[in-house]
């Protein structure tokens, strides 16, 4: 290549580049990466509300089942005490917008399932949260709405299932009318032993004879001085007492 040559290369490039042609070409790029920008960072939105929606359903599924553990409402009638537990787990689903009345294929739906270890396999069965020391089972379905349906236009809500496994407390049930306290049982008398008396020795003076001088000199025998020996007494018997069993 001449010299020549090269030197019109170098002017038609320098013809072919202006500053606004380089920012038209940086506008033609920012339109083009921008839908794909706007998509990544929506799509991390999206995932982060459905992670914590995932969450809170987990832990309403938890306290719904430690609720059914401890056996409340298990006297009350039939359906009162799942009722209750599906009542805990509503309460419990922090920050989850729920519809009531959404149906199965709505976003929003939120149904709360409760079987045992006790329940017919019917699946059109009425819930049974089990008697004592049964295996209870929380199950938890929710439609999460999507709010810019990035899955596609077909996909409003995603599915969302969550369950929790317990095992009830040893619940009975009362005797009598509730809320009333049972009767109080008996007394028993047990009778105590008997302590045997023991004798503790006294100690006593022994007499000493002293000689007592007399007028004439001679020592009067003194005769010996009485002591009192104490009488041994028998400690008290211990009355019986009542003891409750």
């Amino acid at each position: 290549m001449s010299a020549g040559t090269g030197f019109a290369e170098r002017r038609r490039a320098a013809r072919l580049w202006s500053p606004r042609r380089a920012g038209a070409q940086s506008l033609v790029e920012f339109a083009v990466v921008l839908p794909l920008f706007l998509l990544l960072l929506l799509g991390v939105f999206e995932i982060g509300s459905l992670m914590e929606c995932w969450v809170a359903l987990q832990h309403a599924a938890d306290e719904a089942a430690r609720y059914a553990t401890t056996g409340e409402g298990y006297s009350d009638g039939p359906g009162v005490r799942e009722a209750r537990i599906a009542a805990v787990a509503r309460a419990a689903a922090l920050g989850v917008i729920i519809d009531p009345s959404a149906g199965g294929t709505a976003p929003g739906y939120f149904h709360v399932a409760i079987r045992s270890s006790g329940s017919s396999p019917d699946p059109g069965a009425p819930d049974n949260a089990g008697g004592a020391n049964d295996i209870v089972r929380v199950e938890i379905t929710y439609n999460f709405p999507l709010a810019f349906r990035i899955f596609g236009p077909d996909t409003p809500f995603l599915p969302l299932h969550v369950e929790a496994l317990s095992v009830n407390e040893h619940f009975s049930r009362p005797i009598g009318p509730v809320g009333v306290l049972p009767p109080t049982p008996p007394p028993i008398w047990t009778p105590t032993p008997t302590p045997t008396p023991t004798r503790t020795p006294t100690p006593t003076a022994t007499p000493t004879r002293t000689a007592t001088p007399g007028a004439s000199g001679t020592p009067t025998p003194v005769p010996p001085t009485p002591t009192s020996t104490a009488t041994p007494t028998l400690p008290p018997s211990p009355t019986p007492t009542a003891r409750w069993q």
